[in-house]
């Protein structure tokens, strides 16, 4: 109880108010909102068709046909059930305000409560073009995203090993993995993280803990779909669907060449974006002058680019996956030495010179 009445007292009530307000603004652009229902837009339309046939005791896969993954539409079903219409509203909602709160906790690691909005903002100007309506699938992945940015940065800093932390960025890549797969370039980064954290410390047992850990939060959120997929005959129609199609369309149809050029034309569409191209030119900056969680940050990004121009096509939505790496990349080139901003208690002072350094510079107490 005290630790939890010492987190209370360190939020400031304007910045949540704020944080709030910057969701209440982007949830104007939803289709469906508690004051007016327009035509949902071609994907959700089928995630929530997929939804109202899982209601009738039907399933996917076997009873309708996309190629999405299952927990979509169990977040359309949940917010059917809820309200038909505004029950999906109010699930958007919650899950963009706890974007922009994962992403506003993640830069108060490097810079100032204003400094922090200011990122947040600036990233958040950018589901302008890439909402579309909301109910996507980028959509539902960007809280998973954040959570996975902020354990990367967590771990880059020196904090100390959570088993908490470890089975919860698991279980966010496990819900990724049952959104669509080529939206977890995060962890890719949080894996070279854990790595480097572990070669610095000269610690194995360490990587293989947070692996083990991993693993375990990962199955806990998987395996439980696929058991219910497998005890309703319908795992069969999921691989042919979901993984078969995929791999597929991912390859497209065209030539090699062809393809190649179409996911450079994506990658530098995407990249040209004045907030996406800023973030890149900070995150090179911070890469030249040698900072590990500045490089951390500019591997998350650049993996993320190349995960949103993996298909060759062009469609603004796939562009959400970048955010949480977008907002890190700002935030951590303001940091003039890292981890000077709002850091979380228990910091290890083991590891390389430059992880202590990081340790003994950040201040205690995690604030908002």
């Amino acid at each position: 109880m005290t630790r939890f009445r010492n987190i209370l007292k360190q939020i400031n009530p304007l910045c949540v108010l704020l944080l709030v307000g910057l969701t209440f603004l982007i949830s104007l652009q939803f289709t469906v909102t508690p004051w007016r229902v327009t035509e949902p837009l071609p994907d959700s339309s089928v995630f929530r068709y997929v939804a109202l046939e899982m209601d009738r005791g039907g399933m996917p896969y076997l009873d309708t046909f996309d190629h999405k993954g299952p927990l979509i539409y169990f977040i359309n079903w949940l917010g059917m059930r809820l309200s038909f219409w505004q029950g999906l509203w109010f699930l958007e909602f919650a899950s963009m305000l706890a974007t922009v709160s994962i992403m506003y906790i993640t830069a108060r690691r490097f810079a100032s409560r204003a400094w922090s909005l200011v990122c947040v903002v600036a990233t958040a100007t950018l589901l302008k073009p890439f909402l579309q309506g909301g109910n996507l699938v980028e959509e539902w992945a960007l809280p998973f995203t954040a959570f996975a940015m902020w354990s990367t940065c967590s771990v880059v800093l020196g904090d100390r090993p959570s088993k908490v932390r470890s089975v919860a960025t698991g279980a966010c890549f496990g819900a990724v993995l049952l959104m669509r797969p080529n939206m977890v370039a995060v962890w890719a980064a949080y894996v070279v993280a854990v790595v480097w954290q572990g070669v610095s410390q000269k610690d194995a047992r360490l990587v293989a803990r947070e692996a083990g850990l991993f693993i375990c939060g990962a199955l806990l959120t998987v395996l439980p779909v696929f058991i219910w997929l497998g005890a309703r005959g319908a795992f069969g129609a999921f691989v042919d669907d979901y993984l078969v199609f995929n791999v597929t369309y991912s390859k497209g149809i065209k030539g090699t060449l062809a393809q190649m050029r179409d996911r450079v034309d994506v990658l530098t569409t995407f990249a040209s974006m004045p907030t996406i191209a800023a973030s890149i030119v900070l995150g090179v900056i911070g890469w030249r002058q040698k900072k590990p969680c500045a490089r951390i940050c500019a591997l998350a990004l650049a993996l993320s680019l190349l995960s949103a121009s993996l298909s060759g096509y062009m469609f603004q939505h796939y562009g959400m996956m970048l955010l949480p790496s977008v907002c890190a990349a700002i935030a951590c080139s303001l940091a003039k030495t890292e981890g000077e901003g709002k850091a979380s208690p228990g910091r290890l002072r083991t590891g390389t010179p430059s992880s202590r350094r990081i340790t003994e510079t950040g201040r205690r107490g995690s604030s908002w």
